[in-house]
């Protein structure tokens, strides 16, 4: 038993299990590692990133503001940049959908996680989560106090089927109010590799609003976007935000870390009531001692389409250095669908 010192929500809180995997990884370089995540230290952008650095902090008089508090919901140009950037891989330009004024930026998507939890759940509430689903979210839930309720995989992603039966199962046992998201990984989802289809997303969020009079408020789709990139061939899929009518009730967590350096850790939100139910002084809170000279990093990347370039130089190396890929996507998705069953449908 934790200290009684320590708040309820402290001795709720373990130590995630990515740290002992990028400890173990780490503390053994010729391990390749694939469950902590680490990225491939040959094609790390070391010499695009230190000119970027050199272009920000090279002028005594501009380099002083990325040294500098930044705003609470970001650098304002890297706000308009991604919510441009989205609106491009959705294919839609509506501005009141993406608008800048509806993005957040973050120390890394996981941050974001964080503050939709502690901002929508208190404790005992229930978040749908797909079964298997990203272990490091469990993590957040259970330091919060918060029930998973696993729905289970198909192929193509979730199973809609069993998304309809847990929430009829969950209003009889009359515990419909205490559910308050579904957390889906849609792009490449980890750890089982499916991509949600747009009418997948369309029809679990149609589900999700026939329970919502019962519920007696809304329940929001949380869509992780953070493998979304990391595409090697076919066509996009777009996100929630572009079904019409629903992006009220879609939050969209994306990272830039991922597809270009994960050390650089800043992330995104998109929501059209972050007003709403991030309080001035919560937000404040997280968000005023950002690592202000990272953003600036960012808007340069962004704006100078470089990621974009990056990924594909990246892309195109690895198809002409490994023939594996096809047969690691195999063996995963065995170990995943045949393996672990439904192991992961728990509640924390």
């Amino acid at each position: 038993m934790k200290s009684s010192f320590l708040s309820k929500l402290a001795q709720r809180s373990s130590e995630p299990a990515i740290s002992w995997l990028m400890r173990l990884t780490l503390d053994q370089p010729k391990l390749i590692s694939l469950a902590a995540g680490f990225t491939d230290n040959e094609s790390l952008p070391v010499s695009q990133t230190a000119r970027l650095v050199h272009e920000i902090l090279g002028s005594k008089k501009a380099s002083r503001t990325p040294l500098q508090y930044g705003s609470t919901a970001g650098h304002p140009d890297l706000r308009r940049l991604t919510a441009h950037d989205l609106a491009l891989l959705d294919g839609h330009s509506d501005p009141r959908i993406y608008s800048p004024d509806r993005v957040l930026i973050t120390n890394g998507s996981q941050q974001l996680l964080y503050i939709v939890s502690e901002s929508l759940c208190d404790p005992g509430d229930i978040v749908l989560v797909e079964d298997p689903s990203y272990f490091v979210f469990f993590g957040i839930a259970q330091s919060h106090g918060l029930q998973c309720r696993g729905i289970s995989m198909k192929d193509d992603g979730l199973d809609l089927e069993h998304l309809e039966e847990t929430l009829a199962f969950l209003k009889r046992k009359k515990q419909l109010h205490q559910v308050k998201l579904l957390y889906l990984v849609s792009y490449f989802q980890n750890p089982s590799g499916a991509t949600t289809s747009l009418e997948k997303k369309q029809r679990a969020l149609e589900i999700l609003r026939r329970y919502e009079r019962d519920a007696g408020h809304p329940i929001f789709l949380l869509e992780d976007a953070a493998y979304r990139e990391l595409r090697f061939y076919g066509p996009d899929v777009p996100s929630a935000l572009a079904i019409e009518k629903a992006s009220d009730r879609v939050i969209y967590a994306g990272t830039y870390s991922k597809p270009f350096a994960t050390g650089i850790r800043v992330g995104f939100g998109r929501q059209k009531r972050f007003n709403e139910f991030l309080s001035a002084a919560f937000n404040g809170q997280v968000q005023q001692r950002s690592v202000t000279w990272i953003f600036f990093v960012w808007v340069r990347v962004v704006s100078q389409k470089q990621l974009g370039n990056f990924l594909a130089a990246v892309f195109n190396g690895q198809e002409q250095r490994s023939g594996l890929l096809p047969i690691l996507n195999i063996w995963i998705r065995f170990v995943v669908q045949k393996q672990l069953g439904r192991a992961f449908a728990f509640q924390v």
